[in-house]
């Protein structure tokens, strides 16, 4: 995957599931030769992590996904989304394979934005929330 299309692809399976759904219902009304090419459909996917003192990765576990490709106008989309939405994970590949067919693609860069903004906002949140429960230590020797 190239930068800009992995970059889209997470911000899209990230993205508001309204706004993501509204895109899309309006991608679909312009957009003339549509057809889904797999999916949706849930599926169970491995979550690796690493450990943070040898750095060795494990398997935590696994998390339920779904997952759908559509062609839209000659133009493949993908979609891979965390929790059992059938419907999200059509809408996600549906916007993304309208960038590729020129139908929308200012409004789904728009979307990505929005979705990268708030994503970068939540993580702010969570570390200042984080950052106020920090308990320092003195050791008298």
């Amino acid at each position: 995957m190239t930068g800009e299309v992995e970059r889209r692809f997470s911000a899209l399976a990230i993205a508001e599931p309204a706004s993501v759904r509204e895109l899309a219902e309006r991608i679909l009304e312009i957009a003339e030769d549509v057809e889904v090419l797999s999916g949706p459909r849930a599926a169970t996917m491995l979550v690796e992590m690493t450990e943070s003192v040898q750095e060795q990765p494990f398997y935590l576990g696994e998390v339920v996904v779904s997952e759908a490709s559509v062609s839209l106008q000659g133009s493949r989309g993908d979609a891979l989304v965390i929790g059992r939405d059938l419907e999200r994970a059509v809408a996600v590949a549906v916007c993304d394979a309208a960038v590729g067919a020129g139908v929308l693609a200012d409004e789904v860069a728009a979307l990505v934005e929005a979705s990268e903004s708030a994503a970068a906002a939540a993580r702010r949140h969570e570390s200042a929330t984080v950052a106020a429960t920090k308990v320092s230590f003195e050791v008298i020797g």
